[in-house]
């Protein structure tokens, strides 16, 4: 009896224990304050005054692939990932920072920088046919070392070739049809139609036998990123399932300007997933890891991944990429060409299908700076369909061939060497080159570039995820696991961050006003790393590494944020035979002068033929 009335009472202890800490349990979670609980320390930032400390930030999130992908993704997308993963990630990636930052300022959202010259028309002709010939002249990008070193095939050699009848834009299209079948292993193109190709190229060599070229490129062969509609072909920005049956009935704004100038469209390229991904690892059926034609066992970089490939195989003259996080710049490092990244809005983005509103630019991708500097002039300019790029000033190309003296280069060397050692040696081999030119190099501090960097980090990963709403609801397994946990995590980005983000853009813009000022260009290397080796569990799924995206994209932020313009230029190679990328940027709307920078380093820099590579001007 003593026995039972124990359990008895141990028992009814029991309840009214349990009892108490489940009331506990839901008056903390319903009744206790979560927010607003102070006091908290707050860093104050004023107008005209910028922090000059320079942070090295390491993202600490390891890669992960293969199953573990999968299982990171289930995760993240689990109400545990919501609850604790997300956050997690946030917090390592260095989302939060600008919760304790109070900024008494407004937030922009776009960065469009007034005007203080005429704009532009649209219809007004950038070039005239005498100007671009006399780009064309100088193309061949020779160099002024000793030696017989490697040359691409620019423009120049083309249209030569076609005027004096060495050879027809039918033969080149016939061989670069060819190329692209002996390059598969680049996974570079992704959608092509023989007949299409044969048609434009017939075209183009009876404009050149009947001299009525439509321009001086007439017969210049092109390749576009997949993000761009292209009339013929569906339009899937890199992913398996959007309109894999509905080919676009016309052509996207710049596509149209360079079919009308009389350039082959030869193929849609390769490009990361939705551009949200720096590698070019796309692991969707259709497309593939993308790799430079440098090494097989390294990506090519991201997102405008099969544009920078094919050109630096030699499989076409230019690349139509984009550019919100170092799409251009990036892949054009990795690949050993040359990228630019132009002003914000300067090209079109009409029938673009771009996740990423605020950041994102369009722009070339060539083997040498003359080449870029003309497509550059060619399909910038205001568009109707397009109305953030409607206020432009006219394209300013600059005298090729000569010094730079009188132009005045700004380095942060804090900055400058936060990266590899092999890339910060080769990149600054370069400086002295710059020096010689009649150039004035300084040592100074770019403010708060860090914050920048993480501030475009947390834009861009917003708009992407906010665009791609209605898919990643209704189309979610057709996503990419590792897209579909960068989609996870941008939602988990709250509206104070965003806000935030967007506040400190204002402080950019502020803080590049000042500088450029002072200084005529900013130089850094292109990103932190040469092109990333392949590991074989990268491929089936893909991977989440966000530590390589974050030295992928060290360099090219403040590009995208601020909307400068930005050139990518090969300076050397590593041990491995790996190209890399020396980045200069410029104020706003000065493209010129970061083209001749670029052009003049492209002359004292040996270029190292790429092994795979195909010579479609060969008989």
């Amino acid at each position: 009896m003593k026995v039972y009335v124990f359990a008895t009472i141990s028992k009814l202890g029991m309840d009214v224990l349990t009892g108490t800490l489940i009331g506990a349990f839901i008056f903390w979670f319903v009744c206790i304050r979560h927010h607003g609980k102070g006091p908290k320390k707050y860093k104050i930032r004023r107008k005209g005054k910028y922090d000059l400390e320079y942070i090295p930030r390491t993202v600490t999130v390891p890669a992960v692939r293969g199953w573990k992908t999968s299982l990171v993704c289930k995760l993240a997308n689990s109400y545990f990932g919501k609850m604790f993963l997300l956050d997690m990630m946030l917090q390592n990636g260095d989302f939060k920072i600008f919760r304790t930052i109070k900024m008494k300022i407004n937030p922009t959202f776009y960065p469009n920088i007034e005007l203080t010259e005429p704009c532009a028309k649209p219809g007004d002709i950038n070039l005239t046919n005498e100007e671009i010939e006399e780009v064309l002249n100088g193309s061949d990008a020779k160099g002024d070392f000793d030696g017989n070193g490697f040359n691409f095939n620019c423009a120049q050699d083309f249209v030569r070739q076609y005027k004096s009848g060495e050879t027809t834009p039918t033969a080149v299209a016939e061989n670069a049809i060819i190329a692209i079948t002996n390059s598969e292993k680049l996974n570079a193109i992704v959608k092509y139609d023989i007949a299409s190709i044969k048609k434009q190229a017939a075209a183009s060599t009876e404009r050149y036998r009947t001299d009525t070229t439509l321009s001086p490129i007439d017969g210049v062969i092109i390749v576009v990123k997949d993000e761009f509609a292209v009339k013929g072909f569906p339009h899937t920005s890199g992913s398996s399932y959007r309109h894999p049956n509905e080919p676009a009935e016309r052509d996207s704004g710049v596509v149209t300007k360079m079919r009308d100038l009389g350039c082959i469209v030869l193929a849609v390229a390769n490009m990361h997933e939705f551009g949200i991904g720096t590698t070019g690892n796309n692991p969707n059926k259709g497309f593939g890891a993308c790799r430079t034609p440098y090494h097989l066992d390294h990506f090519s970089g991201g997102s405008s991944s099969g544009c920078a490939s094919a050109v630096g195989a030699g499989i076409a003259t230019m690349g139509i990429g984009t550019d919100g996080g170092g799409s251009i710049r990036i892949p054009s490092a990795y690949c050993g060409v040359v990228g630019l990244k132009p002003t914000f809005a300067r090209v079109t983005l009409a029938g673009v299908d771009g996740l990423s509103n605020s950041v994102g630019h369009a722009g070339p991708i060539c083997n040498c700076v003359r080449d870029v500097a003309l497509f550059h002039a060619l399909m910038s300019g205001p568009d109707p369909e397009y109305p953030l790029g409607l206020k432009q000033p006219k394209v300013k190309l600059p005298k090729f061939g000569g010094n730079l003296d009188g132009i005045k280069i700004g380095i942060d060397r804090r900055y400058f060497k936060d990266c590899a050692p092999d890339m910060f040696k080769i990149c600054s081999d370069a400086l002295p080159l710059l020096e010689s030119s009649g150039a004035t190099l300084e040592t100074t501090e770019f403010a708060e570039i860090s914050d920048i960097c993480i501030a475009h980090r947390i834009t861009i990963l917003s708009e992407m995820s906010t665009n791609i709403s209605s898919d990643f609801d209704n189309e979610f397994n057709a996503i990419s696991v590792p897209s579909r946990t960068l989609f996870a995590l941008g939602r988990s980005v709250t509206a104070q961050d965003f806000i935030q983000a967007n506040k400190q853009r204002t402080r950019a813009i502020e803080i590049t006003e000042e500088f450029f000022k002072k200084y005529d260009a900013l130089v850094t290397p292109t990103t932190a790393q040469t092109a990333p080796h392949i590991h074989p569990d990268d491929l089936a799924v893909g991977s989440t590494n966000p530590n390589q995206d974050s030295l992928n994209m060290r360099f090219v932020a403040l590009g995208n944020f601020t909307g400068i313009p930005a050139i990518t230029v090969p300076v050397g190679y590593n041990d491995e035979g790996l190209p890399v990328g020396f980045q200069i940027m410029c104020a706003w709307w000065r493209e010129d002068i970061a083209l001749q920078i670029a052009e003049y380093l492209e002359r004292k820099i040996a270029l190292q033929k790429p092994r795979i590579y195909n010579d479609i001007l060969a008989p």
